[in-house]
């Protein structure tokens, strides 16, 4: 578990904005230019995700020192940041299917 309230909170609304673009495309309510505009973004924030949250970013023990007050214990609940991320992983090739246009 990653132990920095910063860092699983930008995690978790990294997969959020990734999630939102799949979602919205896919409902239709994206027009060409915007697509044009944040298709790119959405896509570097997966690659960003995908660099952040791999396995080799990780010690064994799931402690992550950020800062000089991060503690191994997070202080409070990050299991919405972590399963967020998991999602916005999960939805990366759903992003990359849609493709530039």
């Amino acid at each position: 578990m990653i132990c920095c309230d910063y860092l699983t909170d930008v995690l978790g609304m990294t997969a959020c904005a990734i999630l939102q673009y799949v979602e919205l495309h896919r409902r239709v309510m994206v027009d060409p230019d915007t697509h044009h505009h944040y298709y790119p973004k959405a896509l570097k924030a997966l690659h960003w995700l995908r660099e952040l949250s791999a396995p080799t970013r990780f010690p064994p023990d799931g402690y992550v020192p950020v800062t000089g007050t991060s503690v191994p214990d997070p202080g409070y609940n990050v299991v919405w940041a972590i399963a967020l991320t998991a999602e916005g992983l999960l939805a990366g090739p759903a992003l990359e299917a849609i493709g530039p246009t």
